[in-house]
């Protein structure tokens, strides 16, 4: 028996996070369930008004993360 499909499972879909199998069955309920696809609609419509952004932070931050991550990464004795 399938897992019942949730508004977040819908959202996961929408942004393409859900796994193949996953997929198949969501796309299976989709087809089964009228107001599983009026929820997808309506989260789509949503999705499809927000603004595309990408961020790409400056090199700096990262390699200051890098750097704060290496200086206190802890040393596990066996």
């Amino acid at each position: 028996m399938a897992k019942k499909i949730t508004i977040e499972d819908l959202v996961a879909y929408i942004y393409k996070e859900v796994s193949p199998m996953r997929s198949m069955d969501i796309k299976e309920a989709l087809t089964k369930n009228p107001m599983l696809l009026d929820d997808y609609y309506r989260l789509k419509e949503g999705f499809d008004h927000l603004p595309k952004v990408k961020f790409n932070p400056p090199t700096s931050v990262i390699n200051n993360i890098l750097k704060y991550s290496a200086e206190s990464a802890v040393e596990l004795q066996f």
